[in-house]
């Protein structure tokens, strides 16, 4: 019965993109092959079969009718397995005409923003759409060096044809969290906070945690901040829907309605978010965490590819159901 079990599965799990939950089946289908006695519960779908036009369901799932309780117990596994995964294993879509491109953390490289956009603007050139739009998933600044010329360049953005979308990452929280509390250094230095105010002039990046220091780089910080940036960074949802699609910076927390996840949530998490396999009722496009290659799940979709130090800035496109990618190279 394995193998009749294994067959249905590879047909379920190649649309769905759960595969590696195959191996589950081997240990169901040995469990079920042990048992010679069936439960009413097995008995009355195969009771059901035998009295229908089995011709009819062999048409449709391709098997002969002498294998139907085998080939119902396989069912049963899928049926477990997806109450186990919680998957529906519906595919997100973009709305019908409408191609969006989401491009992934930044981190101060405008060179490389400049490229992908390139990019971006030729693949539009060459596909038909009635609308497109470009969603950037945060974390613009911090780690590369180039931070203050990505936001003069994403705060003036002009793509004609495009409807731009940007979300604010747990990068832009922390500049907005020191420009309200000069003693957040302390922690933004820990995660590229240096090399942004090193890209807006300032000199003295010795970090010392006395309060001299710290109130003497925070007013040269206020002062070299242009006003239409920090209106740029207060201006940053934490989300954005389109479609079958959820686009935030982190991710979701599992077990939460979407309407009701918190906004730190959506700019942090990451684990809990990265190893759940639930269905959260929107496919979420996200960045936050630098992985060598997008990663595409049934769930979710990964496209910080760590641009800062990789060379690599990724931009997912979502035409329909299709998903596909355009990068930069290192």
């Amino acid at each position: 019965m394995t193998s009749h079990c294994a067959s249905v599965l590879n047909n379920f799990f190649a649309f769905s993109s759960l595969r590696r939950a195959i191996d589950f089946c081997s240990v169901m289908g040995s469990t079920k092959a042990s048992h010679t006695q069936h439960s009413t519960d097995e008995l009355a779908p195969i009771i059901l079969f035998k009295h229908t036009k089995i011709a009819r369901f062999e048409d449709l799932v391709g098997f002969p009718p002498w294998e139907v309780r085998e080939q119902v117990a396989a069912m049963k596994v899928i049926s477990r397995l997806k109450e186990r995964l919680d998957w529906s294993g519906r595919q997100a879509a973009a709305p019908e005409g409408t191609v969006v491109y989401a491009i992934g953390d930044v981190h101060g490289r405008d060179e490389l923003l400049e490229n992908l956009l390139a990019q971006i603007s030729a693949h539009a050139s060459q596909h038909d759409a009635d609308r497109r739009v470009i969603v950037f998933l945060g974390d613009y600044v911090d780690r590369g060096w180039q931070s203050k010329e990505v936001l003069e360049r994403l705060s003036n953005l002009e793509m004609p044809g495009f409807e731009p979308v940007f979300l604010k990452g747990n990068h832009e929280e922390a500049l907005l969290s020191f420009l309200d509390d000069p003693h957040f250094l302390e922690s933004w230095r820990q995660y590229g906070g240096l090399e942004t105010l090193h890209a807006y002039g300032l000199k003295d990046l010795n970090f010392r945690a006395d309060e001299d220091y710290l109130h003497n780089v925070h007013s040269e910080f206020v002062t070299a901040l242009p006003a239409h940036h920090r209106t740029f960074l207060l201006g940053l949802p934490s989300k954005y829907e389109l479609g079958g699609y959820l686009f935030v910076h982190a991710g979701v927390r599992p077990g939460v309605p979407l309407e009701k996840q918190q906004e730190h949530d959506l700019r942090w998490i990451r684990d809990e978010f990265l190893n759940s396999r639930q269905d959260f009722g929107k496919r979420i496009v996200h960045g936050h965490c630098p992985e060598e290659d997008p990663q595409v799940r049934p769930n979710r979709i990964g496209i910080d590819t760590g641009a800062y130090i990789t060379g690599v800035l990724t931009a997912a496109v979502l035409k329909g159901t299709n998903v596909s990618f355009l990068k930069t190279t290192a």
